[in-house]
């Protein structure tokens, strides 16, 4: 699986209310993993504080608003900010791992489009074969531009060189019989 984890950062924040300058250690989480329930999480480190599994947490509170999360984990004086935010990653969703099955119709050989088979890939080899489409994909389009680039020019060289000889041309045009439309 795909292992993510939650944005961190670890700031000085003051104390409530009543603080004489105080300030103390917090870690505050911006961005929460993938398909993690930020209420459930919150309840789940409450949880683990309240029953003392959860060492080093002072205070929890939920500082979200419409900018964005904001999740202000207090630590406590004595507490280390790295132990903390680890044992947070151990026991918590803050770190999660993400399974992703990725089958994909593939070809067998680039020539054959119609021997699509299966196959289950690895990340690296999805992004890959993505990369090889992307790649013959370009080519091919480049060389398309390039075959109506030498067609056009093909054209325009010869009307350059019929301008060159315009008196000619002309002579000619008017030589010719006439067309019964």
């Amino acid at each position: 699986g795909i292992l993510m984890r939650a944005i961190t950062e670890i700031e000085q924040v003051s104390r409530g209310s009543g603080s004489r300058g105080q300030t103390r250690t917090a870690i505050i989480v911006k961005e929460l993993p993938y398909q993690v329930n930020k209420a459930a999480l919150l309840e789940k480190i409450a949880a683990l504080v309240n029953e003392k599994k959860l060492d080093g947490i002072a205070d929890l509170r939920d500082e979200s608003d419409r900018d964005g999360i904001r999740v202000v984990l207090e630590l406590k004086r004595d507490a280390v900010p790295a132990v903390v935010l680890n044992n947070l990653y151990k026991k918590t969703p803050l770190q999660t791992t993400f399974s992703g099955n990725f089958l994909a119709l593939m070809n067998d050989d680039d020539d054959n489009q119609t021997s699509l088979t299966p196959k289950r890939f690895t990340l690296r080899d999805a992004l890959d074969c993505f990369l090889n489409f992307r790649f013959r994909t370009l080519r091919r389009k480049a060389a398309f531009q390039l075959s109506k680039v030498e067609a056009r020019m093909h054209i325009v060289e010869g009307l350059l060189l019929a301008l060159g000889k315009i008196d000619e041309v002309i002579e000619l045009i008017r030589k010719a019989p006439d067309q019964v439309a």
